[in-house]
């Protein structure tokens, strides 16, 4: 094992923090058993139950580096939200492409207290991590429910564990999305942030509500 991977873990690991209770990487490392098992003669289909997911009002979204997916993500949750759970949703975000949405929910480029009191559910895209102010990072870090969107290289982990180490102070509150691994990466990621919530989803269309709802499922959770 290199210096810089013991490092890495070190970094992490000194952290306090609770075991997470399922790790959800390893739905993508059960993916060839699932296949095989698709391949057997089909059974008497069961009625499938309606999912129903719990979202937190508040949401805050981000990136450790430029190009993570954390404004690719806050798109698929509004849209979801607003296009089949009919909520009243505002995102607050600088991307361009949320402002091709008019009509599916409001975007906004700064907060405007009296809408968001008039909302279901208020979504912040805050870009960046290195992009944002330390005000930015206090209002990120006390959202009901904080997402932080990761590329895998040392540069960018050495950035996410400083930024775990200041702000992440209960695990149990945050969500960390590594986008478009492979199985080994994501074994790596597994080892890496042992004892955190974090999940490795296939890559998705935003606008692919089958797939963002299973997505969604495992953000959010049942």
């Amino acid at each position: 094992m290199r210096k810089e991977e013991i490092s890495l873990k070190d970094l992490f690991k000194n952290t306090k923090n609770r075991q997470s209770k399922v790790l959800l990487y390893q739905k993508y490392l059960l993916q060839e058993k699932e296949e095989h098992q698709n391949a057997l003669p089909p059974s008497k289909p069961m009625k499938k139950k309606n999912k129903v997911i719990k979202f937190p009002k508040y949401i805050g979204i981000a990136s450790v580096a430029h190009g993570c997916g954390a404004s690719h993500l806050t798109y698929a949750i509004a849209n979801y939200l607003a296009t089949v759970q009919k909520k009243t949703v505002v995102v607050v975000s600088n991307c361009p492409e949320m402002y091709q949405c008019a009509g599916r929910f409001a975007v906004e480029r700064v907060p405007h207290p009296a809408m968001i009191e008039q909302t279901d559910i208020y979504i912040q895209d805050y870009g960046c991590l290195e992009d944002m102010t330390k005000d930015q990072k206090d209002t990120y870090r006390v959202m009901e429910k904080k997402i932080l969107c990761c590329n895998f290289s040392d540069y960018y982990l050495e950035s996410l564990a400083a930024f775990v180490r200041a702000y992440v102070k209960d695990p149990e509150q945050w969500l960390f999305v590594f986008n478009q691994l492979t199985k080994k990466k994501q074994r790596e990621v597994a080892d890496l942030m042992e004892g955190y919530h974090f999940i490795c989803p296939p890559a998705y269309d935003k606008n692919d509500i089958r797939i963002v709802t299973d997505l969604l499922m495992e953000v959010f959770g049942e």
